[in-house]
């Protein structure tokens, strides 16, 4: 399930509740990076205007990222923009039990650390 911005004239207005990501991986790597963007936004009750200041973007760019609509990013600018966000992104490959691999991307909690 997704949910929607709330309609708002203010483009700086607070970002709504992050979509629920499926748990069989079917967002792509770059839908679970945005995700995990606007989880974090929404998470430390930024506005837009500010988390995009952090975040080295322009308002309408962090928008389309909170908002999960594809901002034409490449997957290493979603990983600079959550790593300015105070993220750390580490990425493990590892051999799978088949021929096929397959993609997991797990979000640790906000007060989890490594």
């Amino acid at each position: 399930m997704w949910y929607k911005k709330r309609m708002s004239e203010d483009p700086s207005a607070r970002v709504s509740p992050a979509p629920v990501v499926p748990a069989t991986g079917a967002l792509s790597l770059k839908g679970h990076l945005m995700a995990a963007i606007a989880a974090d936004v929404r998470r430390r009750g930024l506005r837009q205007q500010e988390a995009a200041m952090l975040a080295a973007l322009k308002q309408p760019e962090l928008s389309r990222i909170v908002n999960i609509r594809d901002p034409g990013f490449s997957t290493d600018r979603l990983i600079d923009v959550l790593c300015r966000l105070g993220h750390n992104v580490e990425i493990v490959v590892t051999k799978g039990p088949s021929t096929t691999g397959s993609l997991h991307v797990t979000v640790a909690a906000a007060n989890e650390s490594r």
